[in-house]
């Protein structure tokens, strides 16, 4: 399978933490399916939905489902315009599909966001 795409996110809460191990720990079986598929269950509770999102994004991102990656980022974005992982995620798939114009004007708008404007 090659690189073993990241569900991880930074800065877990307790909850969060064991779906997400559970979703690595699905990855690394090589079970990339059935990560993506808690990914979705995951995303069904409000306090889980953001972090859901962006792991959903790194999983098809990882399927080359690109389409559904950039949904999955900016579900993400919506949810919690103050979370990084969602912006930089979005950003780099851009960058990646040469969408250069596209990725500054996500920069712009994570520059509105003042937790994010460092």
């Amino acid at each position: 399978m090659g690189r073993v795409p990241t569900v991880w996110c930074c800065e877990c809460g307790w909850r969060r933490t064991g779906y997400l191990q559970f979703a690595q720990f699905l990855v690394d079986q090589e079970r990339l399916d059935d990560a993506i598929q808690l990914c979705r269950q995951m995303a069904k509770q409000p306090e889980l939905a953001y972090w859901a999102y962006v792991s959903l994004g790194n999983l098809l991102l990882e399927q080359q489902s690109y389409e559904k990656a950039e949904k999955a980022y900016r579900q993400a974005i919506e949810l919690a315009p103050e979370g990084l992982d969602g912006y930089s995620q979005l950003a780099q798939l851009l960058v990646d599909q040469g969408r250069l114009d596209e990725a500054m004007q996500l920069c712009h708008q994570m520059t509105d966001q003042p937790e994010l404007a460092y």
